[in-house]
């Protein structure tokens, strides 16, 4: 009877170690997979922190050209609203000079002629 319960933990003994080998074997491949998830992480980390610096760098860019060309739309429609200043007191003046060689008198035009000078508003100060 020794012998059988002897047999019995032999047997038991055995079926441990290979349960134990099995676990050791998944723990090792679960640390080896586990090892190369963190690399893919680490890497994919990496990728992203650049793509990340790649596009603040363009947002910027964008930023910076975006006021640039406020900047110019600003200057260009000044430079419109004067040129439209410049070109409407030109054709009254025109207008009234016409208008004063075709009478000489004045009867035709209740309206004063302007003045052959530039008006204020087209002077930029300096």
């Amino acid at each position: 009877m020794t012998n059988i319960i002897k047999q019995n933990r032999i047997v038991h003994n055995v079926k441990l170690k290979q349960e134990n080998i099995e676990l050791r074997s998944n723990i090792e491949l679960h640390i080896l997979e586990l090892d190369n998830m963190r690399l893919a992480y680490d890497t994919e980390t990496q990728e992203l922190h650049k793509e990340i610096d790649r596009l603040e760098n363009l947002v910027g860019s964008l930023i910076s050209k975006f006021q640039e060309s406020q900047e110019m739309v600003e200057k260009y429609s000044s430079t419109m609203d004067d040129l439209i200043k410049l070109s409407t007191y030109t054709a009254e003046y025109y207008e009234s000079q016409n208008i004063s060689s075709c009478d000489p008198v004045g009867f035709l035009s209740h309206k004063s002629n302007p003045s052959p000078l530039v008006p204020k508003t087209l002077v930029k100060e300096a």
